[in-house]
């Protein structure tokens, strides 16, 4: 995600700019992305090169997200934002600045003219909004749209609308210490290159064509949470934790429960406990309470971890190069660990279906 590593302009020329110029890339893209065409190919980075991105929610990890597909190279990044920039959020966005404070900007205004520095070849731009005023018809002018920090009801409202319109989904919020992501890319066709050695020792590449498949945030918000696919013996408790934290601050008008919120959050419990099969002893009510007293929080650490990830997904997204995580992921800052939980989709758990494999 950061230009260093695969955005930066190499001198020269090489197979890679070669390749670019040939798929029809011009010599300034060819030469700002040749890394990255070297990683995943000209078709990649051209498909890059023409989506556009919309950043509803401007914080630390939003901010994050932004600055990694920028210097990526995804062509037009979008932030919305229209909550006035205050000093607290300047402690996690590096791209906004105290006299962006006293000029009064909103958030996505005080964050464009750094982001744009960071890759002339990309364009970024802010427009006013929020995500009770998105239409179908504005979203079906991004190839994807990455919430953070809304209301379960227009998150819900949000993916229904990029499914009917084949825009990929992301749902990304920070509480502190730790970090929920929920992806939505409903039908999801993607390649995975595959090196091989043949019969006479020589390397080749493999093609492999892969399809996944999503379920929306509705199916997976009714999911029994008993079936849920887990690469370990047992769900984290801070899923629990943040599900409960999220719960109670849409019951309390978008605002995070605290000392005097208990029947907030014991009301929060109870219901998810009736929507999803588990009994309330999955709740530490510790952590209940420790991801809700930082849920305004934004740490940088934990912005730039997870922030790399939902970039990455993103691309991937985008690309079609690469296999994108299905479908949320939970991040433990007290320990650095991260956690894929698989939901299952209209009844049956999100599919990997090998379609194809080309020589």
């Amino acid at each position: 995600g950061n230009q260093e590593e695969g955005g930066a302009a190499t001198e020269g020329g090489g197979p890679a700019r070669e390749i670019a110029m040939a798929a029809g890339t011009d010599a300034a893209t060819a030469k700002q992305y040749d890394r990255q065409i070297r990683l995943w190919g000209a078709e990649a980075q051209q498909r890059m090169g023409k989506a556009r991105v919309l950043m509803c929610g401007v914080r630390g990890l939003t901010a994050e997200i932004a600055k990694n597909i920028v210097l990526a190279g995804i062509g037009e990044v979008v932030l919305m934002d229209d909550a006035p920039l205050s000093e607290e959020d300047l402690g996690a966005n590096y791209f906004a600045l105290q006299h962006d404070v006293d000029a009064g900007r909103t958030r996505s205004q005080a964050s464009v003219a750094k982001l744009q520095d960071l890759n002339p070849l990309a364009k970024v731009t802010s427009m006013q909004g929020s995500p009770s005023t998105l239409t179908a018809e504005t979203l079906g002018g991004f190839h994807v749209v990455c919430v953070s920090g809304a209301r379960k009801a227009e998150r819900l409202r949000i993916d229904a609308l990029c499914r009917s319109s084949s825009v990929a989904f992301f749902s990304c919020d920070s509480f502190g210490l730790f970090a929920s992501v929920f992806i939505d890319l409903s039908k999801h066709q993607y390649t995975v290159e595959i090196k091989r050695k043949a019969d006479d020792a020589t390397q080749q590449t493999q093609v492999e064509k892969h399809e996944l498949t999503y379920p929306s945030m509705e199916e997976a918000g009714k999911a029994d949470w008993k079936r849920i696919q887990l690469p370990t013996k047992r769900v984290s408790p801070v899923f629990y934790a943040i599900q409960a934290v999220q719960e109670a601050h849409d019951a309390l008008g978008g605002r995070y429960p605290g000392e005097g919120d208990a029947e907030a959050l014991a009301g929060a419990k109870k219901r998810l406990c009736a929507s999803h099969a588990v009994e309330e002893g999955v709740f530490d009510d510790g952590l209940v309470r420790m991801v809700a007293a930082q849920g305004d929080a934004d740490l940088n650490a934990v912005c730039s971890m997870v922030g790399g990830l939902v970039a990455d997904n993103i691309l991937k997204a985008v690309s079609c190069k690469e296999e994108p995580v299905a479908n949320h992921f939970v991040f433990d800052g007290r320990n650095g660990s991260g956690c894929v939980y698989i939901f299952p989709a209209q009844g049956k758990c999100v599919g990997d279906k090998k379609r194809q494999r080309d020589e």
